[in-house]
């Protein structure tokens, strides 16, 4: 009896083992960038970019919520990258 409850509990080791050990190979093959290449990460004016862009597009959703003439042709007009701006027809 005592030998099946050792078996059971080092049976029970091992799979939380494996399963630890295949929680950190997925960690870390996401960490990697394809082909195991390092990720490289936006610098700051990338990620402010980014964020501003998301932030309009954010705002030109609700806009258009309350009125779709009005968020339509800001979304015409409004344009997002390394600049923003509004060109008007």
């Amino acid at each position: 009896m005592a030998d099946r409850a050792l078996a059971s509990s080092s049976d029970a080791g091992r799979d939380a083992a494996r399963a630890e050990r295949d929680w950190l190979l997925a960690q870390l093959a996401g960490a990697a960038g394809f082909g195991g290449r390092v990720r490289s990460f936006p610098d700051q004016g990338e990620r402010a970019r980014v964020a501003v862009g998301k932030a309009i597009r954010r705002a030109l959703a609700r806009i258009t919520e309350a009125d779709a003439i009005l968020g339509d042709h800001l979304r015409q007009t409004v344009h997002t990258g390394a600049r923003c701006s509004y060109w008007p027809g």
